[in-house]
């Protein structure tokens, strides 16, 4: 499959190369491996997003995409107000940063959709999980695609807007650059992208580093923080559980800090394993072992009409489970509501019928 972005830095990893500047000259040298489920729906929600036919896309798509459309809408008007009809529109382009004396291609980026009226722009990134990204205003991706658009522009913008619209978490995250901000984007975003292309560069394992990093299963740093365990020299007969048990706050916040990296590359080692193993390789006292098979129903009317051949609605009903967000997209469906409207709809039907429960404490980091 072709490289689109040529082997070049990509603003979409910018955040990685700031945190771990030496990440970029490591993962260079390997392919992309497959993708995951949530990163597959992404990519069929963007290509919906930019006008491409996807094939049997799901209610949850369905609703994600109807959310992004509504909330860019309301985003262009709020910036631009309503000059459609004089606005140049990019979607799913990448910008090239060139060097300006030689033409030769630097590094890109490829915003979801761009839009421009005069001198003012606005960037929109679609995000269609349920992750948290960092707010616009210190998004290190949309500061990169700042400025490759002010590049493309033949720097004469004097705003760009950025936005995350990220549906599924509430309202979208806004930012305003002014012609100084730009200029300061364009100053700070270069010089990381110079930089990371020299062979000094650190590698930084953290959580934001490795996560999607495509070297991490290859990286001596990553491997050594992932080695470097508390129960590495345990003895054999004491349990995980009695270790931690015996661990000073000063160690146990030590390990703490370093898990998520850990899993991190632990992880890409078990699928790097697979990968070997599938391709013939021998791992001696590993193996692969087939995947569960789970069967899905996919016409729930035809399989409740059969039901209903011999039984009652009221024995049917306990089979059946309603989900929130696919019941909300229904009603919008079949009321043409939306906003506050779609809102009270939704706060008649769920009176009265549903229950709240708190799930365990979540152990997280403070920022």
């Amino acid at each position: 499959m072709t490289d689109e972005r040529e082997g070049l830095p990509s603003a979409s990893a910018a955040h990685r190369y700031f945190a771990c500047p030496g990440s970029w000259m490591l993962e260079n040298q390997f392919p992309d491996g497959p993708a995951s489920s949530d990163a597959t729906m992404g990519n069929r929600i963007h290509a919906a997003l930019a006008g491409d036919y996807v094939a049997d896309i799901t209610q949850e798509e369905k609703y994600i995409i109807e959310r992004c459309k509504d909330q860019a809408h309301e985003l262009v008007i709020a910036t631009f107000g309503n000059y459609f009809s004089t606005m140049e529109v990019f979607t799913e382009e990448r910008f090239w940063a060139t060097d300006p004396i030689t033409g030769e291609k630097l590094w890109s980026g490829k915003p979801d959709v761009v839009y421009v009226h005069g001198a003012d722009a606005l960037i929109i990134d679609y995000k269609t999980g349920r992750g948290s990204v960092e707010d616009a205003s210190k998004n290190f991706q949309l500061r990169c695609l700042v400025s490759l658009l002010h590049e493309k522009f033949a720097y004469n913008l004097a705003t760009i807007t950025v936005a995350i619209v990220q549906p599924i978490a509430g309202a979208p995250s806004v930012c305003k650059y002014e012609f100084d901000d730009i200029e300061a984007a364009m100053a700070e975003t270069l010089d990381l992208m110079a930089k990371i292309k020299t062979q000094e560069q650190r590698r930084i394992p953290s959580d934001s580093s490795c996560r999607y990093c495509k070297g991490k299963s290859h990286c001596p740093e990553a491997r050594e923080l992932a080695l470097a365990l508390p129960i590495k020299n345990a003895p054999e007969k004491i349990t995980p559980d009695a270790i931690a048990a015996t661990l000073t706050t000063a160690t146990l916040v030590e390990f703490l800090n370093r898990t998520a990296q850990a899993e991190a590359v632990i992880e890409a080692c078990k699928e790097e394993a697979k990968k070997r193993l599938a391709g013939g390789d021998t791992l001696p006292g590993w193996s692969l072992k087939d995947g569960a098979v789970r069967e899905t129903i996919t016409n729930t009317e035809l399989v409740a009409s059969r039901f209903m051949g011999f039984a009652t609605y009221d024995q049917l009903l306990p089979a059946i489970t309603i989900n929130k967000t696919k019941l909300k997209d229904a009603v919008k469906t079949s009321t043409g509501k939306k906003g506050k409207e779609l809102d009270e709809i939704l706060n008649q039907l769920f009176a009265n019928a549903t229950e709240t429960k708190q799930s365990q404490p979540m152990l997280v980091k403070i920022k």
